[in-house]
């Protein structure tokens, strides 16, 4: 899914630069273009603008990115896979 290898891509990018988590949101966000930037400034505008952006975690980040560029679809698909998993005594 194209969501989840962006993220695990802007992580790599964090470990490799050893980015602390204040300045990971701010740096994702930099690589934006196209439908997501004109998302993420309209989203950021009504928030509050760059002093609302400076208080965003990377958790946080992540959960608005998905809910964004995460079919919805699919996100039911895994919510209905992880709520079938069982755990076996072995």
């Amino acid at each position: 899914v194209d969501a989840e290898n962006w993220i695990s891509h802007m992580e790599k990018i964090f470990d490799v630069m050893g980015c602390k988590d204040a300045f990971k949101t701010r740096l994702a966000v930099y690589k934006f273009e196209g439908n997501a930037l004109a998302w993420w400034k309209a989203y950021k505008q009504a928030k509050g603008g760059d002093a609302w952006l400076v208080t965003v975690a990377w958790a946080d980040f992540q959960k608005l990115f998905f809910l964004q560029f995460f079919p919805r679809a699919e996100q039911e698909r895994l919510k209905r896979e992880y709520h079938s998993i069982r755990q076996t005594s072995s």
